[in-house]
């Protein structure tokens, strides 16, 4: 499912396995999902990814930019949970991460969570 599509759905999804595409945004140790690059500082167009230890995950999976405060930009797909978003930055929140993966050099990634 499109990112935009999701949210434009509010709460209609919580609770329920979605799977989403879209760009994947670390910025600070900070995951979230927009629907494209565009759109990578306006949190409240994009989907958090919570998950205990997520940029260590990453680190250990995928290669990160360097030199700056965003860490991923990348086109992504995720699947879990849609939660309500535990900060009010985002418009909502996925958890209970089954997969995800990175596209990164035109190379499928699986993120190993």
């Amino acid at each position: 499912m499109r990112v935009a599509d999701l949210i434009q759905a509010g709460g209609k999804f919580e609770g329920k396995k979605i799977a989403i595409e879209g760009v994947f945004v670390m910025v600070r140790g900070v995951g979230y999902f927009v629907q494209d690059a565009t759109d990578r500082d306006n949190r409240g167009k994009a989907i958090l990814v919570v998950s205990p230890g997520l940029e260590k995950a990453l680190l250990s999976s995928v290669p990160a930019y360097g030199g700056g405060p965003i860490s991923y930009r990348d086109n992504a797909e995720i699947s879990g949970v849609i939660i309500p978003s535990p900060s009010s930055e985002f418009a909502l929140a996925i958890t209970e991460i089954e997969d995800f993966a990175i596209y990164k050099y035109d190379e499928r990634m699986r993120v190993n969570i």
